[in-house]
């Protein structure tokens, strides 16, 4: 879920779920949820802009097979 504040900013929240089937971890399963912060769209050159973003992805299951992490996204949209 994403929702815009002004021209640059986007508070957002993100939940990312994996269930693994077979392999090391099998019958495993994680939830997490990211809450974040985009900003942009900055005009670049043309069509092309340029957006930059922050997150922190925290474990909401028991004995994940990660814990929680920092996560940085650039994007180029054109």
């Amino acid at each position: 879920m994403q929702y815009q504040v002004g021209k640059v900013l986007w508070p957002e929240v993100e939940a990312n779920y994996t269930y693994y089937p077979n392999g090391e971890h099998e019958g495993k399963e994680q939830l997490f949820l990211t809450p974040g912060l985009i900003f942009g769209r900055f005009p670049i050159w043309q069509r092309l802009a340029m957006s930059v973003g922050l997150g922190y992805q925290v474990a909401v299951t028991s004995r994940p097979t990660y814990n929680n992490n920092f996560l940085l996204t650039v994007r180029f949209p054109f």
